[in-house]
């Protein structure tokens, strides 16, 4: 199971999807503003949300010019 993200800047979406590849998380480009976060294994669904959620907050604030919602 995946969390699909939609970026205000699709500029930054590369540097998104390193940062949750160096979080050692799946995560690919699906289009220039959306990439998709594979939700990690081993976890409950909730926990993964979780973890996901918690991590974009981080990131969010090293990046707080572009908006980020899950879709």
């Amino acid at each position: 199971m995946e969390i699909q993200l939609r970026l205000s800047d699709g500029q930054a979406s590369t540097d998104l999807l390193d940062f949750f590849r160096r979080r050692e998380m799946s995560a690919r480009q699906l289009d220039d503003d959306n990439v998709a976060v594979e939700l990690p294994a081993g976890l409950q669904e909730r926990h993964a949300r979780q973890e996901i959620e918690l991590l974009l907050r981080v990131w969010q604030l090293m990046h707080p010019n572009v908006g980020v919602e899950v879709v």
